[in-house]
């Protein structure tokens, strides 16, 4: 996993979110269909796909998107709240059981804890 910097940009999230770059497949339930993606970040409360392939009107869709972040396996429910033109989705996250809240959430904490080490190597480069 490439882990890179927090996201930039204005956001009303009350989480960080996370850089990274890992293969996805996101699966429209209600449509039945399963696509490619990659996961551009990832927060608490959801995450930002980019779809390989065009997509339906989908906005407010249910969906299911599965991936794996730092050899973890995760198949999480949400529905897409917003879609570019550039085909990147914004997911938010729904219907976590607490277990696999508490997993997630151990998750982001490695992932921030790469973060700054990351950072911290690349200052001492400089």
């Amino acid at each position: 996993m490439r882990v890179g910097a927090l996201a930039q940009g204005a956001d009303r999230r009350r989480h960080p979110r996370y850089t990274v770059d890992e293969a996805a497949h996101l699966l429209l339930v209600d449509h039945g269909l399963d696509l490619e993606c990659r996961v551009l970040d990832m927060s608490l409360e959801g995450c930002r796909l980019h779809a390989e392939e065009d997509l339906p009107e989908v906005f407010h869709v249910r969906v299911e998107v599965t991936f794996q972040i730092n050899g973890i396996p995760f198949r999480l429910g949400g529905t897409i709240r917003r879609v570019t033109a550039a085909q990147d989705l914004g997911i938010s996250f729904v219907e976590m059981s607490a277990r696999r809240h508490a997993e997630w959430a151990e998750v982001l904490a490695e992932i921030q804890s790469e973060h700054h080490e990351h950072a911290k190597h690349l200052r001492v480069l400089r």
